[in-house]
């Protein structure tokens, strides 16, 4: 017993030894740093500042807010990170403040984690570097989903510290570097990208700093990669036997990709994702940023000729490596938008998490090794880039805010209108909503639609009623259902004579259904309706369904 209690007491030691040190590095790097992490603290405040400190509902929002219990959805979607994200950490994400500010934490201590691995010195560099990661403005898009920012906050933190693990192991224990990696592709996946180019911005770094081909051991990163998305995948299978043993079978992440659209229409595809979407991304477009932000195209351009500039005067390098290297630079700024290509070219913003990566990354890689004068103009263009970047996320999370106080405000009236049909019916009993048609608010400056932000609750899915209803809990009117399918081909005829919203008539009561005519029945609407053959076979007469 006595030996067993010298172990315990001797582990117990070193476990001491070990955190005093770590608290002592830790002071030491926060002192030496302190100006860094201030400059990225207040940048991120300036930036996200408004959706950090007011309280918002998001699109997906409304039915996680029903939630008493993390949603086994996230583990169906392939995001099992998300879900043990939810589950230990903020198992109910609909409220204020702290998702987003764990988002931020973490997205700062990723930044700083980058910066170390690959091996920033110059303060100027770092703070140019740091401050671009950490205001880039699409992460707005992802950012304003307190559902996941958290974890998109944590996502990007293991990617940095999948490659800080990499640079500071040595031998088979860079293989490690695979753990936070794969949690990260676990919490979503599309931080492949990001895992990708944080990999790739390292192993330009290290070559170029050295000023020679350096043997960077390319295998072993492959590695990582691969262990990561093998070990990943075996988990998810495990967590779909364990959540879903009835039917074990799920294709989400399979149906999203469609190969044989890209093989016959590859000129679409490939126009959709580096004309219309990759394009405005790099040079700023309003299509991307809500405002015209035409300092980052002047600050890839000038980043990307640092750079290959500074690859083609290495006269260390060989000529066919310095192809290499360029050719590694090219790849770089495709790899966010690739996975376009599987998707038919559709691009959602939010998905574009590894932009921050491969942004500050070519900046660094364009000051790495030029002349004092050069990185002085690019640290200039990065203040103002940083600028416009602040109020472009800004922009996109007040018409968030704005278009849900606009909801809010319709939600109100509609409550209301309902309330006075009911009355003049007489006072019934409802069960059910029916929604034809739907609200389409236009875009303004004020109140850009950009992907969901901006959007109404009233017009997703061309007339969604079951989202009309959740959101309408979210204001604490419940109680009613979507009207079922097989009764909805009884209330067309009645709908189509009715004036629309805000029309008077346009909100009427028939039986135990309250009808809200918002507009004509949209295609998505038909084509629920008309894929029921009962409903089908009853209006195809009356040239309502084909």
């Amino acid at each position: 017993m006595t030996m067993q209690v010298r172990k315990y007491k001797k582990t117990l030691d070193a476990l001491t030894v070990a955190v005093d040190a770590f608290l002592l590095n830790l002071q030491a790097y926060l002192s030496e740093n302190v100006v860094l992490i201030f400059a990225l603290a207040a940048v991120a405040l300036a930036a996200y500042g408004f959706e950090l400190f007011n309280f918002n509902i998001t699109i997906d929002e409304e039915a996680h807010a029903t939630y008493s219990v993390p949603t086994l959805d996230w583990i169906r979607q392939g995001r099992w990170g998300m879900y043990l994200l939810t589950r230990y950490l903020i198992p109910y994400t609909i409220i204020p403040f702290v998702p987003l500010f764990v988002a931020l934490l973490f997205h700062l201590a990723a930044i700083l984690l980058l910066l170390r691995s690959w091996r920033v010195q110059s303060r100027l560099e770092q703070l140019a570097v740091g401050t671009v990661a950490m205001a880039f403005p699409l992460m707005a898009y992802i950012y304003s989903f307190s559902t996941i920012n958290f974890g998109v906050g944590i996502g990007l933190f293991c990617i940095a510290l999948s490659v800080y693990i990499f640079d500071r192991a040595s031998g088979m224990r860079r293989l490690l570097a695979f753990v936070p990696a794969t949690f990260a592709i676990a919490i979503y996946q599309v931080f492949i990208p990001a895992l990708v180019g944080a990999y790739l911005v390292y192993i330009l770094s290290v070559e170029l700093r050295a000023k020679k081909a350096v043997p960077v051991n390319l295998i072993m990163i492959a590695g990582v990669h691969v262990l990561a998305v093998i070990v990943y995948y075996l988990l998810h299978q495990f967590a779909i036997l364990v959540a879903f043993p009835a039917s074990p079978y799920y294709t989400y992440i399979a149906d999203q990709f469609n190969i044989s659209y890209l093989i016959a229409h590859f000129s679409e595809v490939t126009d959709r994702v580096f004309i219309s979407t990759m394009m405005p991304v790099y040079f700023g477009g309003e299509k991307a940023y809500s405002l015209e932000n035409g300092a980052i195209g002047a600050l890839m351009v000038v980043s990307l000729a640092g750079l290959f500039i500074n690859i083609l005067r290495t006269t260390a390098i060989s000529y066919g490596r310095k192809v290499f290297l360029i050719a590694l630079s090219l790849g770089l700024l495709i790899l966010p938008f690739g996975i376009g290509l599987l998707t038919q070219g559709l691009i959602l913003y939010r998905s574009l998490v590894a932009l921050p990566v491969v942004i500050s990354g070519v900046v660094m890689l364009g000051m790495l090794n030029s002349p004092g004068i050069f990185r002085k103009l690019v640290a200039l263009l990065t203040v103002y880039c940083v600028f416009q970047f602040v109020m472009s996320a800004n922009h996109l999370s007040a018409a968030s805010h704005l278009s849900l106080q606009a909801d809010r405000s319709l939600a109100t009236t509609l409550i209301g209108r309902i309330e006075e049909a009911q009355t003049q019916a007489g006072g019934r009993d409802l069960r059910y909503m029916e929604i034809v048609g739907y609200y389409d608010r236009p875009s303004t400056n004020l109140i850009p639609e950009m992907e969901t932000l901006g959007m109404s609750y009233f017009e997703i899915a061309e007339g969604n009623v079951n989202r009309i209803l959740l959101f309408l809990q979210t204001l604490g009117y419940s109680g009613l259902e979507p009207l079922p399918l097989a009764r909805q081909a009884q209330l067309v005829d009645l709908a189509e004579s009715m004036p629309v919203w805000p029309d008077g008539g346009s909100v009427r009561v028939v039986d135990d259904v309250v009808l809200v005519k918002f507009g004509h029945y949209s295609a998505t609407q038909k084509r629920i309706i008309c894929g029921d053959d009962g409903n089908r076979d009853l209006l195809r007469s009356r040239g309502f369904c084909p």
